[in-house]
């Protein structure tokens, strides 16, 4: 379609086409791709000609007048050529460049296609083709039934506690087959006693995933120490067995357990845990609350939104990572900050479940927290959040059954102190301030209960003195049974001097696994 515009002077061109990305030329000449507007050319008439990959080559005769807009559209006609299948089984399936299609006679543009076919109990087909203009191409394949092989055997962890609920008290075994069968599952001890035995019947699919939860047959946790996991695949046809086997640990004092992720680490709400979670255990903690807590001041409310992670990676250190974000009926006074934290647990002793000792444990910690640098635009609360900030502390607690109290001075360092006149002589300089952390937490079947408090003192160059206010959290976490998923209340509470009270409540939801 070819439109003409009248304009004060000169002569301009504008192509547009359907699909965009055509490569234009004018007599000739290449000028650029669609859409383009070519400005300061001669009245008269010029050749037009359209051309993309895929697509039949136009051209246009468009006539130029001075002072004129001439706008052209072109709708490009796609080349196709046409692509036949016959396939044994006629029920496999066909994938072409990685998208599934089921016609057995499919219009394509023109080109170069990988063509993979694939069905349980036979082997894969793969294949480039070209499909050419006005063309049928024909494909007969017929693939070969596959020999009965096991490959890929793993463990989603290779040490488990059967103690702990949820997905996280159980151990993933997964692997693939390639053809119809049939399996059996033993795990035995150390001695090679079986302690546990199941079945996998009839295979009729590549992939293959049951799991162990660490109890025997009649399913009771079995002991801590070394345990061989073998897997005995059948095929159908009753041809050669095929055996593989696996190491996997099981301890009961493994410690694992849900816990809330903000403090710009894991633990309570207001003070970080003293443990580690294993190597290759992740936990994922959303949450969200509402209430005057989140701001501290009389011109409304901040609702804060919470996402944290926290992972082990061995010999007792554990990262994590968290995102804040407070949001109120003011985009201007949205916040937003980030931060992450390793722990290196250097002394921990856990009891037997059944045993009535009690242990010590120790742990060093490093946050560094990110955000708003700006006094006006930090976050006041620390029960929900913090200032950007170097954090080191030195959690350390005791273990009695199921509780464990743990106390952390933690020591601050930061450009950033909200509580400050930006006008003081140590306004902009790096200030260093201590806190009293403390928690008490309960744990047991996979319920989690904590009560924690936070106490800041002024910065160092204020002398040894209080900042207040106080902060204090309770919270509950549930592990919902033979799920990795975990619910979460918690209440916060910010005491200043006098009877001034502020309460927040909230909830969330996280992945234990």
């Amino acid at each position: 379609m070819i439109a003409e515009i009248e304009r004060d002077s000169g002569v301009e061109l504008h192509i547009r086409t359907l699909p965009d990305d055509a490569d234009v030329a004018i007599n000739g000449r290449y000028v650029g791709r669609t859409p383009l507007t070519i400005r300061d050319l001669s009245p008269g008439t010029v050749r037009v000609t359209l051309s993309r990959s895929g697509y039949r080559t136009v051209e246009r005769w468009v006539r130029l007048r001075d002072q004129s807009r001439v706008e052209l559209d072109v709708v490009l006609e796609q080349q196709i050529g046409i692509l036949s299948l016959v396939l044994e089984p006629p029920d496999a399936e066909v994938f072409i460049d990685g998208v599934r299609r089921t016609e057995e006679v499919l219009r394509l543009p023109i080109g170069d296609y990988t063509i993979y076919v694939t069905r349980f109990g036979y082997n894969d087909h793969r294949e480039r083709i070209t499909i050419r203009e006005n063309r049928t191409t024909l494909r007969q394949i017929t693939l070969k039934p596959a020999a009965f092989e096991v490959h890929n055997l793993s463990l989603s962890r290779s040490i488990l506690n059967p103690l702990t609920p949820g997905a996280a008290g159980s151990a993933a075994v997964r692997f693939d087959v390639t053809a119809a069968g049939s399996a059996t599952l033993m795990v035995r001890d150390a001695a090679g006693r079986p302690v546990y035995r199941d079945a996998i019947a009839d295979f009729d699919q590549r992939r293959q995933r049951f799991s162990w939860d660490g109890r025997d047959a009649s399913g009771l946790p079995v002991p801590s120490g070394d345990y061989t996991l073998q897997l005995r695949a059948h095929p159908t046809d009753h041809g050669e067995v095929i055996t593989r086997t696996l190491s996997l640990t099981v301890d009961r004092t493994l410690p694992v357990a849900y816990r809330s992720t903000r403090s710009s680490s894991s633990g309570a709400l207001l003070a970080p845990d003293v443990l580690a979670l294993p190597r290759g255990v992740f936990q994922l903690h959303s949450a969200a609350a509402g209430g005057p807590l989140a701001d501290g001041r009389s011109n409304g409310p901040l609702a804060p939104a919470h996402l944290g992670l926290r992972l082990g990676i061995g010999n007792g250190m554990e990262v994590a990572a968290t995102a804040d974000g407070f949001f109120s009926d003011s985009i201007s006074d949205a916040r937003l900050q980030g931060a992450a934290s390793l722990r290196w647990v250097y002394a921990a002793s856990q009891p037997e479940p059944a045993s009535l000792y009690d242990s010590f444990m120790g742990a060093l910690q490093a946050s560094l927290v990110l955000g708003p640098t700006e006094a006006a635009r930090v976050n006041p609360a620390d029960a929900t959040a913090n200032w950007p900030s170097l954090r080191l502390g030195l959690p350390f607690g005791l273990h009695i059954r199921h509780f464990r109290a743990v106390l952390t001075p933690e020591l601050v360092l930061s450009h950033t102190y909200p509580a400050r006149i930006p006008r003081t002589p140590h306004a902009g300089q790096l200030l260093g301030w201590g806190y009293a952390r403390a928690a008490l937490i309960f744990d047991h079947a996979g319920f989690t209960a904590a009560a924690s408090a936070a106490l800041r003192s002024k910065p160092f160059t204020d002398g040894a003195a209080i900042a207040g206010p106080l902060y204090s959290a309770l919270e509950v976490h549930q592990l919902v049974p033979q799920t990795p998923l975990a619910l979460t209340l918690f209440v916060t509470s910010e005491a200043r001097t006098g009877s001034d009270l502020r309460l927040s409540l909230g909830g969330g939801l996280g992945i234990l696994y």
